[in-house]
């Protein structure tokens, strides 16, 4: 359909114009009285002016008139046939072809195409503008290219024609003038004017002259050109010139034929060949001539033959002549050029003519879908049109983008190379002249796998417009796709041939291909017999392929294949099998999908990989404007939706195919199945749905006029489709029969059946001239299969070709010969009878039970039609009879019977004849056929050629362990190796010498000898694959040179490098390594090559043929060789070297002293440092650390310990602990087994400065991070060198010298475990810090072993009282031995302090587990355990050195003799760190107190708690209260029970001792009274001291409140130890009076006087009226034994109360710290001072406590005399909790009491209070406090936390507006993000020196794969650097220096999302999980809950109406 033209018609006399359909009449006397000279003829309608008014002016006016109505008639019609779609097209190809002009007689036209037309008329293009075809296309989204643009592109592609007549001349007349050319010029002047002549419908006599007058309607004329030679010409729609002819060889009866033939076309083409126009007469040098104009008429289409047309008889040795001048013969449109052309170009360059079907098929505007049967002109249509479109987009400089698509890549190449010709022709160019086809074979045009190279860029995306029009096989343009997508598929079956290494090392190449070969002989032979019975493999294929694999149905199954209930329920639309062949066929399937190598893959799986690629990644490059696919039955349906996706023009598509001919190995396509695919496809575009465009279909259209061969054959070929769609109507597309341009009956296929004489077979195949046999090198015999070819030469001989069906198929032949077509059929003569009995007696036939016949049908259809002259059918049974006999009937073919005479059809070819067929046979990869073919061309080297194709194709169908395999394939790459240095010394054609090398280097590669293809490909030229074939032979001298002289593809090249570098470099001498040096650019980069890859050896090798000192120091310094590096440093000039030789030396002796270190023991390593200090120079902060390391080496332990100290003080914590560590475990813990308690207390204090370095370590395991940290424990990180401050890494290092070595190599199995240990990170971190504390445990166990026996902490009692001790003596006591003058309070303060300070040290005991996952710093644990005697089982082994220290410091402040000091005289001002050491014991009381309970050593648990409460109220009662009454200790009630730890009335005893201390409680007195009853009467298990002590504590508050309530606030008078007033005054009196109390108390003690002995007398000197009771309780002691102590032997000897006093008054005189005193208070006042007790004077209780100090020391039990706290805020306490369990949840209990009933009894009765359990409240809030810890602990800390807060403080600096959401990140998870992407380095890096150590052990044969995993992984590896480097701290990304501004939110986004791809990436080589730093770093800022994200916006919510209340008056009354 033409557009808007802006030229006007007929204003230019050369013009192109569209030719219409005319015929020309001309009286016959038209000419007759003109001038028989025609030398004044015009020969040029540029000669020619037409006249300036008309011919006959008289009728001008009506014919105008007439004119113009039927063109507005004509217009009407057409503009309404332009909106029907039904008839579209009629309307475009037809009407307007009629009215593109308003002069007619200017606008000649045929059926025939031709490059000549002109502009459509401006009226018809503004109408088509307007028209809605036209306007549904102008919103297209392809480049506004619709139907008009083609419709004008491809009117306007035409050349100018010559005249008003068309003029069509023959190829063999065009090869006759170009004779006439070169041999005589005056001929060809006289040809080329007539012709001119002939154009412009210049008739004259001479120039028309009918051949014959009985022309049967269809004249036939002769122009004379003298000479005796003549034009001979028919005139239908154009002057159609056959030839140049001589008049006396001029046969009239064969033209007498010719025009028989064309008759026979119909009446209608007969008148329109006889009528001419008007003849019009035009001037020419005042001359007036006649000519006569073509005439006028509608469109004819081809009509049918008529039986009933021209009865003529024609002679049957011109049928095949006729056959050729009338349908093989091409005729060439005459053009302004073609003279001038001709003589540049053959006649096989020229466009010819086409049929009015071909034309209205190259013309047509939009997308088609062309089928049509064998040689019925599908390529030519599609050629043509694609120069039409070519010359056009020339012209409108708009270049169009087309791809011819076809599955052979010679076709691809045959038609390219047509085009090209064409194109030349077309344009006047001088083209390559064309070679001679005979003697000038090329390979390249022959070998069906040969690649031109430079043709095709590597990916589809690099196409440009100059590669198009683009010609092309679909693999290649699959393998330009795969390029793109990065798919990689071998094309190769041999699996060892080259392909490229994958750019992507997890893409692996998948091979071997599956094609049909490799089908049949890898897979096919495996297969169960049983099921493939009656298969053949070729069909089996094929519906593997087409259609379980490849058909539409297959795209939207999961596994992009049919299951097997899908394909078996196919209807027969799909599939005609039976339901047992399909369930057959899909068991095969399975067992191929089994049996098929790993990694293979087939053409379905291609094109699915394909699809998923381009929809996941889209097309890249640019679409393809027009897609011509041709033989598309040769394809997948599937392959129709990778097509159809690259062009997205609607109207570009063009298919083009023929069903009939699908015998496709691999294909079960049908076009109705591809018209439905595409139609589907087109409304799932994206365009249609959105209604962009409408929905475009492709026209279908069918060619059926068969131009190869006559209709004998013809007709025969179209019943046996016609047998196909009757019975198997889905088998094929159902078309209009086929017909052919000349009708010969003589030439029908001839049976010959039943003939089983070998001799007639003979007879039938020789020669009717010679008598040989042989068939001519265009005649062939076609059979079965290959057995049947290989026993038919066998019994003839090598005398003809011979081909299977299926070898045939798209070949032909002038005569075929099927050879037992119907003998060797699977179809059985029923078969075959089934169908002659449906036709001739209409009986039905039977599908399923005869479904043999659709293939057998289809097969005999292929075996007619390869014939274009004659078929003879030889078959030796009679199996065929019945469709012989069918045939017969039909007069479709001919029989000869036997008794009949066999004729001779062998014919002789010519050697050229032969060299072209042995072409053809080699392009379609018959080799065998080929070579012989060759041989009898005389050409025995190219037939040697064809023979090693032969053996090649052979050899690679073998399976890959047949045993011959090898040699075979070695024998052809010999073979082609010799072959191509043969052609080399040729000069016909280099490609076949670089050809025969590839295939050379392809079969030694296979083999593989990489040695051998090496070369081979060098001499192909195949430079990359030669270098690489090198490499993998180990040549890498021959490789790097190749890679340095020549081409080689970058990245083999850069591989070869690389393994060449690597190889090299593994040799290790230096002269490789010089070779390896010069593949570098640069010796940095070869250093840093060396260093990447762990060659350390050679890296300082090659520095030191370079004579690099500093840097060969730096390398041995990394390498561990500290003495030769600093040697090289001192040889070094350089500067720089001095301060690294210093540093050197200093890390070479941190690296070899290091914790753990033994004492006195120097490495020789050592020594040499130490020795080469002295030369070196070292600053006063580098010294003393040498002089550390000199100290321990040299064993001085004095220095060391003063280093410690020193490096202590200066907060060098690296050096102190070193230091402290050497002494401690130096035996130097002996020192504490003294009395001298300074010295014990000088070393206690060493001992807790190292457990704080220590807990430093501990609580900050960030500190691990830090070099001088790692170094000083033997460990380091493995990264090269830190990127950032503070970063973490994922592995460490363990070095021998590591005090973990041992611990980390025992984790390593089956290694080396004298080197070092590489361990991940959080092992050895946790390894670190346990072992770390297993160290200090170790160093407190040793402090306690040593402790509990050292006299400083015990002082030895007897000595004391007696003031000797046989054992000290003896030196068996190992206590301390002080006289009794000796005590002091300053000395017991100083034994205070020692406990205190060896309770400091041993709370940092941590309860470390077995194994190193978990760390528990467990204060409690030790402290519970302490108390557990099977927990000092465990440490020290003996269970009689359980005591343990908080019984100690009991036993020091409740002593039992008052000579030592006790609790009243702790003195915290005498006790230096009693600030620091006090919480501890504070501490351990609460969490030892907290975890006690009756089921946990029941036997302890009265002492234990008596004992922790006593110490802890007295030391610090407001907070002993608080968790006094929580615990445990009122749990386990059955325990409890049990071992009498409950009193009467079921509550635990332990609670009423607890109350006693509640000072809250009115009555506690009582509760303690009754906790000492029961205890003593129950005989509860309890320690005797720590009874004694809280008898002590109650009497003493009992004696204190008598006084309170009985004596009137008075203490006047009262008798009682100095220690006891001060510790009651402490406890303070009850609320309530005693009462009864004293009188319960004192029988009690009686029973347990044993235990208590000296410490009742207090009560009854106080208490007159208890002086009987407690002397009667002091009667047990006469009948004690053994007694040896002086005080208590008075005791026992009293009879009467003052000898008590007496006794008490002794025992009391013995200490200088206590004494018995008697409180005097005022007003009473005494003459003189009576013996005793010490009388004290006082007033209240704060002047009494004055007066019972000793010296000016304050007591820590007298708090009234300490400064009071600062008073506190007002409001609720902090303990209101716990003084409110204290009081008012105090339950009130009746007393049990025996006492007599006295007047000052309390009416209330004691209280006790009971446990306060844990509720649901306490534990959630635990659980809280736990979360929060964990959160706390999560938080990044250590330096990077730090650096980033200092980086948050810069930002802030000056900045007027706080960015919130920076800092947010900066405060929050970058700090993770940056430990993360520390891990995922460390991970990177660990990867790459596995990978190198793997390398360094690998063959270099394998260099490739590991070098692709290296380099993806460093790749990874340097991103993570650099990610590190821009999102450290330090970096300029946060404050840019230019801009002075702070990076967004975004930019930090963008930079984390990197994270993710490289954690993908590093997961293909190794695991990497999401830690703790990934989900509180990395997940946080890309979440879209971040507050930086914005909020989604939220739907509105609807504003809800108000209620109407208006109406609701007057309803207030209800």
């Amino acid at each position: 359909m033409a557009t808007r033209s802006h030229q006007k018609v007929n204003t230019k006399k050369k013009r192109s114009t569209k030719w219409v359909d005319l015929s020309i009449h001309v009286p016959e006397n038209e000419n007759e009285n003109e001038n028989e000279n025609d030398e004044d003829i015009p020969i040029s309608p540029n000669d020619i002016k037409s006249p300036t008014s008309p011919i006959t002016p008289m009728t001008a006016a009506p014919k105008k008139a007439s004119l113009l109505e039927e063109l507005r008639e004509c217009l009407e019609i057409f503009f309404g046939a332009c909106i029907e779609e039904a008839i579209e097209d009629w309307a475009v190809n037809n009407l307007f072809n009629i009215l593109t002009a308003k002069d007619v007689q200017s606008q000649p036209s045929s059926p025939v195409f031709s490059m000549h037309s002109g502009p459509s008329s401006p009226v018809i293009e503004k109408a088509l503008a307007e028209s809605p075809i036209n306007s549904r296309f102008t919103q297209m989204p392809y480049g506004l290219l619709g139907p008009s643009d083609i419709a004008r592109y491809l009117q306007d592609a035409a050349s100018s024609k010559f005249g008003d007549w068309p003029v069509v001349v023959s190829q063999r007349g065009i090869k006759y003038l170009r004779q006439y050319m070169g041999t005589n010029k005056d001929i060809f002047l006289r040809i080329e004017k007539k012709i001119k002549q002939l154009s412009v419908g210049f008739f004259s006599a001479p120039n028309h002259t009918k051949l014959f007058e009985n022309h049967q309607g269809i004249p036939i004329y002769s122009a004379d050109l003298g000479s005796g030679l003549c034009l001979i010409y028919h005139i239908d729609f154009v002057i159609r010139i056959f030839g140049v002819f001589a008049v006396l060889d001029i046969d009239i009866r064969f033209w007498k034929a010719v025009a028989a033939q064309l008759a026979r076309r119909g009446p209608e083409y007969i008148q329109r060949c006889e009528e001419r126009a008007d003849f019009r007469v035009r001037s020419k040098g005042g001359k007036h001539v006649k000519t006569t104009p073509p005439k006028l008429f509608p469109p004819l289409e081809t009509s049918h033959w008529k039986a009933e047309g021209a009865d003529a008889e024609i002679d049957e040795s011109h049928f095949l002549e006729l056959h050729r001048i009338l349908a093989l013969e091409k005729f060439v449109p005459l053009s302004q050029s073609f003279f001038d052309a001709i003589q540049r170009f053959d006649e096989t360059s020229f466009m010819f003519a086409v049929s009015s079907g071909e034309y209205r098929i190259i013309k047509h505007p939009s997308s088609c879908l062309v089928l049509g049967r064998s040689g019925t002109g599908k390529t030519t249509c599609m050629l043509f049109r694609m120069i039409c479109l070519d010359i056009a987009a020339e012209k409108y400089n708009r270049p169009f983008r087309q791809m011819f698509v076809t599955q052979s890549r010679t076709l691809a190449r045959r038609v390219r190379s047509y085009c090209a010709q064409l194109r030349q022709t077309e344009a006047n160019e001088v083209g390559i002249a064309p070679k001679d086809k005979v003697f000038g074979l090329s390979l390249l045009d022959m070998d069906e796998t040969a690649e031109e190279e430079g043709a095709l860029p590597s990916k589809f995306s690099e196409l440009q417009d100059s590669h198009f029009p683009l010609f092309l096989t679909y693999d290649q343009l699959c393998r330009l796709l795969e390029a793109d997508c990065e798919l990689y598929f071998n094309p190769s079956s041999l699996t060892g041939t080259f392909s490229l290494p994958n750019k992507e090392h997890n893409v692996a190449t998948r091979q071997p291909h599956i094609s049909f070969d490799y089908f049949e002989s890898h897979l096919w032979p495996h297969f169960d017999e049983r099921v493939k019975k009656g298969l053949h493999a070729a069909l089996v294929y094929s519906e593997f392929m087409g259609v379980i694999k490849g058909s539409e149905a297959s795209l939207s199954k999961p596994r992009r294949y049919l299951d097997r209930n899908t394909y078996e329920n196919l209807s027969s639309r799909t599939h005609s099998g039976d339901d047992t062949e399909r369930s057959r066929i899909y068991t095969l399937f399975e067992a191929y999908q089994k049996q098929r190598p790993s990694g293979s893959y087939d053409f379905a799986d291609r094109v699915h990989a394909l699809m998923e690629a381009l929809q996941m990644k889209g097309l890249k490059g640019q679409y393809i404007d027009f897609l011509y696919v041709d033989e598309a039955q040769d394809n997948l349906i599937i392959d129709a939706a990778l097509l159809r996706s690259l062009c997205q023009n609607p109207h570009g598509l063009f298919f083009a195919g023929d069903t009939a001919q699908t015998i496709s190995v691999g294909s079960a396509f049908r076009f109705s199945e591809l018209k439905a695919f595409l139609y589907r496809l087109e409304r799932d575009d994206p365009n249609v749905k959105r209604d962009i465009r409408r929905a475009i279909d492709p026209q279908f259209f069918q060619l059926s006029t068969n131009y190869r061969s006559h209709s004998g054959i013809v007709k025969a070929a179209a019943f046996i489709v016609r047998l196909l769609n009757q019975y198997f109507p889905h088998s094929i597309d159902s078309l209009k029969a086929e017909e052919s341009l000349v009708d010969i009956s003589a030439h029908k296929p001839v049976f010959f059946s039943g003939r089983e004489d070998g001799s007639d077979f003979r007879r039938l195949i020789s020669d009717s001239k010679s008598g040989k046999v042989e068939l001519g090198a265009h005649q062939v015999i076609i059979v079965r299969d290959e057995g049947a070819a290989k026993k038919l030469q066998t019994d003839i001989g090598r005398v003809a070709v011979v081909l299977t069906l299926y070898e045939s198929k798209g070949m032909e032949f002038d005569d075929v010969l099927l050879y037992n077509f119907f003998t060797d059929s699977a179809a059985t003569a029923t078969d075959w009878r089934a169908i002659s009995l449906s036709q001739q007696d209409d009986k039905i036939l039977d599908e399923r039970k005869h479904s043999i016949l659709q293939s057998e049908l289809k097969s005999f259809y292929v075996g007619l039609t390869r014939s274009r002259e004659r078929v003879w059918i030889w078959d030796s049974s009679r199996k065929g009879q019945d469709m012989e006999a069918l045939l017969l009937k039909k007069h479709l073919a001919t029989a000869y019977e036997a008794s009949q005479a066999v004729p001779q059809y062998g014919a002789s070819s010519s050697a050229e004849e032969w060299a072209k067929q042995g072409e053809q046979y080699f392009q379609k990869k018959l080799y065998g056929e080929a070579s012989f073919c060759f041989r009898k061309a005389g050409m025995d080297w190219w037939a040697s050629i064809a023979q090693t194709y032969g053996d090649r194709q052979v050899a690679s169908r073998l399976p890959d362990k047949h045993p011959r395999r090898l040699a075979d394939l070695a024998a052809v790459a010999r073979s082609f190796d010799r072959l191509g240095s043969q052609a080399a010394e040729m000069s016909d054609d280099p490609k076949n010498a670089q050809l025969l090398f590839i295939n050379a280097a392809e079969c030694f590669a296979a083999i593989p000898d990489h040695s051998a293809a090496a070369p081979a490909f060098f001499n192909a030229h195949k430079y990359t694959e030669a270098a690489y074939h090198y490499r993998m032979a180990g040549d890498f001298d021959e490789a790097i040179n190749v890679v340095k002289t020549q081409t080689v593809e970058p990245r083999v090249a850069a591989s070869i490098e690389y393994a060449a570098k690597f190889e090299y470099t593994r040799k290790r001498d230096t002269r490789s390594l010089h070779k390896a040096w010069k593949i570098c650019e640069s010796k940095d980069e070869f250093v840093e090559f060396l260093q990447d890859h762990g060659f350390e050896e050679q890296r300082i090798q090659f520095l030191d043929s370079i004579t690099e000192h500093e840097e060969v120091g730096d390398v041995l310094w990394k390498a561990g060789n500290y003495v030769d590096a600093i040697s090289r440093y001192r040889r070094s000039n350089k500067p720089s070297a001095v301060t690294k030789s210093v540093e050197c030396l200093l890390d070479g002796l941190r690296s070899n002293v290091t914790l753990g270190s033994e004492i006195g023991k120097a490495e020789p390593v050592v020594s040499k440092l130490l020795n080469l200090s002295h030369q070196l120079t070292l600053n006063s902060e580098q010294k003393p650390e040498v002089s550390l390391f000199g100290a321990i080496v040299s064993g001085r332990i004095e220095d060391v310990l003063r280093h410690g100290r020193s490096f202590f003080q200066q907060a060098e914590s690296r050096g102190a602990l070193l230091a402290l560590d050497t002494w401690i475990h130096s035996n130097t813990l002996k020192g504490l087994e003294v009395e001298v308690i300074t010295q014990v207390a000088d070393i206690l204090l060493v001992c807790q400065q190292y457990c704080y370095i220590i807990n430093v370590l501990v609580q900050r395991p960030e500190l691990l991070e830090k070099p001088a940290t790692q170094q000083l424990l033997g460990i380091s990180s493995t990264t090269d060198q830190d990127t950032g401050e503070g970063g973490m890494v994922a592995n460490r290092e363990i070095r021998p010298q590591s005090f973990i070595f041992h611990k980390a190599a025992a984790r390593i199995k089956g290694e080396d475990k004298t080197n070092s240990v590489v361990l991940p990170k959080d092992i050895v971190d946790d390894m670190t810090l346990h072992t770390l504390l297993h160290r200090r445990n170790n160093v407190l166990m040793t402090i306690h072993r040593h402790a509990v026996k050292s006299g400083a902490f015990e002082i030895c009692t007897r000595f004391l009282a007696a003031g000797r001790c046989a054992a000290y003596d003896e030196r068996r006591c190992w206590r301390g031995h002080v006289h009794s003058t000796a005590m002091t309070i300053e000395l017991f303060n100083a034994r205070v302090r020692l406990h205190l300070l060896i309770i400091a040290v041993l709370d940092q005991f941590a309860a470390v587990k077995d194994g190193f996952d978990t760390e528990e710093r467990n204060r409690p644990n030790m402290q519970r355990l302490l108390f557990d005697p099977s927990f000092w089982d465990l440490i020290d082994s003996s269970s009689s050195k359980c005591r343990i220290w908080l019984s100690r410091i009991f036993d020091l402040c409740y002593p039992e003799t008052p000579r030592t000091g006790n609790f009243s005289d702790v003195v915290p001002s005498l006790i230096p760190e009693y600030g620091t050491l006090m919480p501890t014991l504070k501490s351990w009381l609460q969490e030892t107190y907290l975890g006690l309970r009756p089921s946990i050593q029941f036997r302890f648990f009265l002492s234990n708690i008596l004992r922790i409460s006593l110490l802890a109220t007295a030391i610090d009662y407001n907070e002993a209260k608080n968790y006094l009454f929580t615990g445990q200790w009122f749990l386990d009630e059955d325990v409890a029970l049990k071992d009498d730890l409950l009193q009467d009335d079921r509550r635990p005893v332990a609670g009423a001792a607890l109350t006693w201390y509640a000072r809250g409680t009115g009555a506690r007195h009582n509760l303690g009274v009754y906790a000492i009853k029961h205890i003593v009467e129950h005989n509860a298990a309890i320690d005797v001291d720590v009874a004694a002590s809280y008898v002590e504590e109650v009497c003493g508050q009992l004696i204190l409140n008598h006084y309170m309530h009985y004596m009137s606030n008075s203490y006047d008078g009262m008798i009682m130890p100095r220690s006891w007033i001060i510790r009651a005054l402490m406890r303070q009196s009850s609320y309530l009076p005693n009462g009864r109390m004293p009188y319960v108390l004192v029988p009690v003690l009686g029973t347990f006087l044993e235990r208590l002995v000296g410490k009742t007398d207090s009560v009854g000197a106080n208490n007159q009226n208890l002086h009987k009771d407690v002397l009667h309780a002091l009667q047990p002691l006469k009948f004690l034994t053994g007694v040896h102590r002086a005080e208590y032997v008075r005791f026992s000897a009293a009879v009467e109360w003052a000898q008590v006093e007496d006794a008490l008054q002794f025992f009391m005189s013995s200490s200088q710290l206590d004494d018995l005193v008697k409180v005097m208070m005022p007003p009473r006042r005494l003459p003189f001072t009576p013996p005793g007790p010490r009388l004290v004077m006082c007033s209240n209780d704060a002047d009494l406590l004055r007066k019972l100090l000793i010296g000016s020391h304050i007591p820590l039990s007298a708090p009234l005399l300490l400064p009071r706290p600062p008073a506190k805020p007002r409001g609720p306490s902090k303990n209101v909790g716990a003084t409110t369990a204290l009081t008012t949840e105090a339950k009130t209990e009746p007393a049990k009491s025996e006492e007599a009933s006295s007047a000052n009894r309390s009416s209330e009765g004691p209280t006790q209070v009971e446990g306060v359990r844990y509720t649901e409240k306490h534990h959630k809030s635990a659980s809280i406090i736990r979360r929060l810890f964990l959160h706390h602990r999560r938080r990044a800390g250590g330096p990077v936390a730090a650096a980033f807060e200092e980086l948050v403080k810069r930002l802030m600096k000056g900045q007027e507006t706080r960015p919130r959401f920076l800092l947010l990140c900066l405060r929050g998870p970058l700090p993770h993000v940056l430990n993360y992407l520390h891990r995922l380095k460390e991970v990177s890096q660990s990867e790459v020196t596995s990978l190198n150590k793997a390398m360094q052990a690998s063959k270099h044969q394998d260099l490739d794969a590991y070098h692709a995993r290296g380099l993806e992984i460093r790749r990874v590896r340097n991103a993570t650097n650099s990610l590190i480097k821009d999102l450290q701290p330090t970096s300029e990304f946060y404050l840019r220096k230019s801009s002075n501004t702070t990076p967004s939110i975004g930019e930090i986004i963008e930079k984390v999302k990197l994270i993710l791809d490289l954690v993908r990436d590093i997961r293909k080589f190794t695991s990497f999980s999401e830690d703790l730093d990934y989900e509180l770093g990395v997940e946080p800022i890309l979440s879209d809950r971040a507050p930086w994200v914005p909020p989604k916006p939220t739907a509105k919510k609807e504003r809800r109406p108000a209620l109407n209340t208006e109406d609701l008056d007057g309803y207030d009354d209800y």
